[in-house]
């Protein structure tokens, strides 16, 4: 089981440091409303809805709550960098200023 969960846990890795790195930019840049919501609708969905499916209902147990933790993570990294990439970001800002040469 332990060679299971390090498996899903180097997906899960992935997705929150992607996670983390993208939701920490937009936040910085005034973008905070869209990473608060994505991330209680999703943590709501994939890792309570993941780990009751996976785990109680497949009866996978600590696997299938890893694999809930894991598609939270994934989910939200998409999510995150796909906002990035818009560049809806770039609308927000706490300090509005205009360069003078």
């Amino acid at each position: 089981m332990v060679g299971k969960l390090l498996a899903i846990d180097i997906v899960l890795e992935v997705g929150r440091v992607t996670n983390l790195v993208f939701g920490q930019a937009l936040k910085t840049s005034g973008d905070a409303l869209f990473t608060t919501i994505i991330a209680v609708v999703f943590m709501y969905i994939c890792m309570v809805g993941g780990t009751w499916f996976f785990g109680i209902h497949l009866n996978l147990l600590a696997i299938g709550a890893y694999i809930g933790l894991a598609g939270d993570e994934c989910v939200r990294a998409v999510c995150m960098f796909l906002r990035w990439q818009s560049g809806k970001w770039k609308t927000k800002g706490f300090i509005k200023h205009e360069m003078k040469i």
